[in-house]
């Protein structure tokens, strides 16, 4: 995470996640990315993992956290589209 509320906002946290993404899909082979223990109410995590074409995988707690995931073959089907 960003702690440092004065960085929020300029997209440091979405740059880091795709080339985490692209390191995963494309250099170590994984077939699924799942970012997990979103917290319902951080609505600035969500909207970062939402943005990137991740969906809710699943909530856990009773609805307080959520797991969110995308597949190899998303991935490159939003690769694709963006080129």
């Amino acid at each position: 995470g960003i702690w440092v509320k004065k960085l929020w906002g300029q997209g440091y946290g979405k740059e880091v996640v795709q080339c985490l993404m692209a390191h995963a899909f494309e250099k170590l082979g994984i077939d699924r990315f799942c970012p997990v223990d979103v917290d319902i109410d951080n609505a600035r995590s969500k909207a970062l993992w939402e943005s990137l074409g991740f969906t809710v995988a699943r909530e856990v707690d009773a609805g307080k956290t959520l797991d969110f995931q995308m597949t190899r073959a998303e991935y490159e089907k939003a690769a694709e589209s963006s080129t």
